[in-house]
């Protein structure tokens, strides 16, 4: 019987190793179920069941201790990786102009944002993740925002869509990939601003830096729908 329960014990550490392996190479509890296991099955290999049932059980013990370890590192891991991702965003819509055109919903994203890192530091890893994804839901219904944003100028006086972008002086809100690429007349949607980088990039200053472009710059708009494309467009401030 003993010798039975031997095996059993000895298949869970096992199976709970393998489950968890990449998160328990640090823990000395790994270490030590690891030395217990080699224990017990040298006992059991030289039929001393008992010392091999007794070094068994303390394989699980710290195999349990061990997985527990894992199992806080993981959500850590998690934690600080959600949190990165939210500062990611809140840059990118802060480079957008959403910290002054949408005040608010930045603004409660940022509240959610320190909240996330005041559970981190505390150690509250959960709440830290619940802050943090309550953050990226408000910042992806920010970007849909700012896709949606409108602007002052208009199409060319044939009703067709601009072939070329001349770069604004605008003050609080500059010109950007970001921002050019989410204008109706150009894709609508500014995650499609590499597109606008790519047909350009021989043209800047830095073609490694698709943030350093200029006033006065004039930019191919590619098409990508099979849209017919003319002309270049023009603010109403310059007409």
């Amino acid at each position: 019987m003993k010798k039975i329960a031997f095996c059993v014990l000895i298949f869970l550490v096992i199976v709970n190793f393998v489950q968890a392996q990449s998160l328990l190479t640090q823990s000395e509890d790994y270490k030590k179920a690891q030395e217990y296991q080699r224990l017990s099955e040298e006992a059991f290999d030289m039929g001393d069941y008992d010392k091999a049932y007794e070094y068994a059980e303390l394989a699980k013990e710290h195999s349990r201790k061990a997985l527990e370890y894992a199992e806080a590192m993981s959500i850590k891991y998690r934690s600080n990786g959600l949190i990165q991702a939210v500062e990611d965003k809140l840059t990118a819509a802060k480079r957008s102009g959403a910290d002054k055109d949408f005040a608010d919903e930045y603004n409660s994203a940022v509240e959610d944002y320190n909240s996330a890192k005041s559970n981190y530091d505390d150690g509250d890893y959960q709440t830290s993740i619940d802050y943090s994804n309550s953050a990226l839901q408000k910042l992806n219904d920010l970007e849909e925002k700012i896709t949606m944003r409108g602007s002052n100028f208009h199409p060319t006086e044939d009703g067709m869509l601009p072939k070329y972008y001349k770069v604004r002086k605008i003050v609080g809100n500059r010109d950007c990939f970001w921002n050019i690429a989410a204008y109706p007349f150009v894709y609508n949607d500014a995650k499609k601003w590499k597109i606008l980088y790519q047909a350009n990039k021989s043209k800047l200053k830095n073609p490694n830096n698709p943030s350093l472009i200029n006033p006065g710059q004039v930019f191919i708009i590619p098409s990508i729908e099979g849209e017919e494309r003319e002309g270049t467009y023009i603010p109403d401030d310059e007409e």
